[in-house]
């Protein structure tokens, strides 16, 4: 399985990743540590099987001239029923169009109607934790809703990860290619 994502500034990254180290010295979730290669990220885009020469070539043309994409983060939600954490940010014209382009430029690789990363089906996001058990998933909370506030971040780069899965869990994500935006 494969995946594109929109990874964020370097600042923005180093304060999710923050979160997740309190997270862990406070014994609610290591959740970061369970993926080798993870790295704070809003998923664009999700497929099941691709040609990686023929989507690696498109993405670097496609995205080679993008702009960086702004973000304000100022959200902080649950998946139902799935004992995920995240933060999202504002979903804007921009962000929409950018997701919208993504989907529209990369359309003959689209092989699951069932994917919750299609336009009117996205909701963007950033997870800060998953598999929480209710007691985990209010504690993540508490502390997210009194240490975190309100930021502005940007998709700086986009990657294509490559998922690797044991166990039914993800347990690995590195990157196949990665364009840098401008």
């Amino acid at each position: 399985m494969y995946a594109v994502v929109g990874f964020l500034d370097r600042q923005s990254e180093q304060r999710i990743r923050n979160v997740w180290n309190e997270l862990s010295d406070q014994g609610i979730t290591s959740y970061f540590k369970e993926t080798d290669y993870m790295r704070p990220h809003l998923t664009i885009a999700d497929y099941e099987n691709i040609n990686k020469t023929e989507f690696t070539s498109l993405l670097r043309r496609f995205y080679s001239e993008k702009a960086k994409i702004p973000l304000s983060i100022n959200g902080l939600g649950s998946f139902l029923n799935t004992g995920t954490l995240f933060v999202s940010p504002t979903f804007t014209n921009t962000l929409r169009a950018f997701h919208t382009g993504h989907h529209e430029a990369f359309r003959q690789f689209h092989d699951d109607p069932g994917s919750l990363y299609v336009p009117d089906k996205w909701i963007p996001h950033c997870t800060i934790a998953s598999r929480l058990n209710q007691q985990q998933l209010k504690e993540a909370f508490s502390y997210c809703s009194n240490n975190l506030s309100a930021t502005t971040a940007q998709i700086s780069e986009i990657a294509l990860l490559e998922l690797v899965y044991k166990n039914g869990r993800c347990v690995s994500a590195p990157a196949v290619c990665s364009v840098v935006l401008h």
